[in-house]
């Protein structure tokens, strides 16, 4: 049995040296700082990373909504309390609690509303029933706007 041969440092990928190379840096990383602080380092900045995502969706729920109404985010933020801002603003706060794992805290924030608001409108879709002919229309434009959403969260997933 022979030892394979060495490949020729022209021959090596990109990615490869890239590789490489960064797990010299952790290497290096895990001596230095120990791994509870390269643990930290990498939670840190998967949360960032979903944040920013995070924000990409939200930015998307609200110009669907929007698109779909005819409002502005102006409108669905403002203090009314009737008509179509509001479905509009029931329809963003739902389909962000649908899409996104976001606190009602963190939600109400976005909305500039308190959270109560935000778990009375959550509360009031849960007890809606997809057989009542009143509430039929409601699911069927939820479902028209999720499945855009949903496709959207797909390709920014996929990088398309």
């Amino acid at each position: 049995m022979s030892l394979p041969k060495e490949t020729p440092i022209n021959k090596i990928s990109k990615d490869s040296i890239e590789f490489a190379s960064y797990l010299i840096l952790m290497a290096k990383g895990l001596k230095k700082y120990g791994f509870n602080h390269i643990k930290q380092s990498i939670i840190a900045t998967e949360e960032n990373t979903r944040s920013i995502f995070r924000n990409h969706i939200f930015r998307y729920i609200i110009d669907v909504v929007t698109n779909e109404y005819g409002v502005t985010e102006e409108d669905i933020k403002s203090k009314d309390q009737r008509g179509i801002n509001i479905e509009a603003r029931d329809y963003v706060i739902l389909l962000a609690k649908n899409n996104l794992s976001i606190s009602n805290a963190q939600l109400a924030i976005e909305m500039e509303r308190n959270r109560q608001l935000i778990h009375l409108v959550c509360k009031n879709f849960n007890n809606l029933s997809r057989e009542n002919n009143i509430d039929k229309p409601f699911f069927e434009k939820y479902d028209k706007l999720n499945s855009k959403i949903e496709i959207y969260i797909h390709n920014l997933k996929n990088g398309l």
